[in-house]
């Protein structure tokens, strides 16, 4: 029946067939002869399918253009796709809307480039965090109406900072630096907040000088730069670096309570609190998924596709199988960790290496550039 259903298939005028077949946990991504025989399986052999209706193929977005290269993306989430903030090398943070029109920019305060942007919402409200090479992180406020504002600048690190996450559930933050360090934060507004963003089409006014904001923990294992860190659970977050480990950390005791190994530096981690899976991106143009339950020297599953190297990773919300990936060779790519061989579909190509990506909520891919553009994918409805 199996061979019956597949010779029946249809395809639309994107290449996707009637039907997905999930052949012994796998996704059907080869000849059924191919897959039997790399399986050590044979035409006589009983095995387990199912299949359903495949994935559609995202639709094209907006773009939004930037004057140098994009960072980093992050949203609030939520239902439906809400505001877009991307990180730049000019030094500046934008926040766009769903339409792709800009709100406002978030400038003036960084003197190199921001390499990181994570949103929070707490006491401050909508809140976002950028990070830069400059060494320094600041806290912004971006309410629905009214002006922006830098609430603090974090100082203590003797590095880039180049990734940063929010505790989904308080208002902290961590980031990760190139001095090999972890330091948490307080997302509270301090004492003392200057105006510091200016919204589309106005002058820039100076405030006061902006408050000072000191770390409350400082993670220190590491032993070369950390370049990635994903926060998934008040208790505890996941961080990976150039010495090749991927690190889990329990927050309140500020101890490392697990290691895992790798041949490579790790760029990007981002933690699935759907499948409980950790996937991180590699030099090597390798994905790699991870189960830090598990007792293993290595990966459950490595995702190969991408021909350079891997510089962004982010799971898709309320998906235990859906993840995206950004890389060098100018692609953002989705997939469905159950065909790991080969990707389902490409959500853009940038013009040069694409650098980050990020979900606004389930039904909007964003992914920048160093084609200095923010671009969008929406995913159909059945996702």
């Amino acid at each position: 029946m199996l061979y019956s259903l597949l010779a029946e298939q249809e395809k639309d005028e994107n290449g996707t067939p009637d039907f997905d077949f999930l052949v012994e946990g796998e996704l059907l991504r080869v000849p059924l002869d191919e897959f039997l025989k790399t399986k050590g399986l044979t035409e006589e052999t009983i095995v387990d399918v199912e299949y359903f209706e495949p994935t559609p193929q995202p639709e094209t977005g907006d773009t939004c253009e930037h004057d140098d290269w994009v960072s980093s993306v992050a949203s609030w989430g939520g239902g439906e796709p809400g505001l877009m903030v991307t990180g730049s090398y000019d030094g500046i943070a934008r926040v766009w809307k769903a339409d792709a029109s800009l709100k406002c920019t978030l400038g003036g305060g960084h003197s190199q480039a921001i390499k990181a942007v994570a949103c929070v919402t707490g006491s401050i409200g909508q809140g976002v965090v950028t990070a830069s090479k400059d060494h320094t992180l600041r806290l912004w406020t971006v309410p629905e109406n009214g002006d922006a504002a830098v609430l603090g600048v974090c100082r203590g690190h003797e590095g880039s900072v180049d990734a940063v996450a929010a505790d989904p559930s308080r208002d902290r933050f961590c980031s990760a630096s190139w001095d090999g360090t972890i330091k948490l934060w307080e997302a509270a507004a301090p004492a003392a907040a200057a105006t510091g963003a200016t919204k589309v089409g106005s002058k820039k006014r100076k405030g006061a000088s902006t408050a000072e904001i000191a770390a409350v923990a400082t993670l220190d294992e590491h032993t070369d730069a950390v370049t990635a860190v994903s926060w998934p659970d008040s208790g505890v977050l996941y961080s990976g670096g150039w010495d090749h480990t991927l690190r889990e950390w329990d927050v309140p005791t500020a101890l490392c309570t697990r290691v895992l190994n790798h041949k490579t530096m790790i760029h990007a981690v981002d933690f699935s609190t759907q499948s409980s899976r950790l996937a991180s991106a590699h030099g090597d143009k390798a994905i790699c998924l991870w189960d830090p339950r598990r007792d293993a020297p290595g990966p459950v599953t490595k995702l190969l596709g991408h021909t350079e190297w891997v510089a962004s990773v982010a799971w898709a919300p309320a998906s235990d199988i859906l993840l995206a990936s950004a890389s060098f060779d100018n692609r953002t790519l989705l997939w469905d960790v159950r065909s790991p061989k080969t990707h389902i579909h490409e959500l853009c190509t940038h013009e040069d290496k694409s650098l980050c990506v990020g979900w606004n909520s389930s039904r909007m891919v964003m992914s920048g550039g160093a084609d200095c553009k923010l671009r969008t994918a929406v995913m159909g409805s059945s996702t």
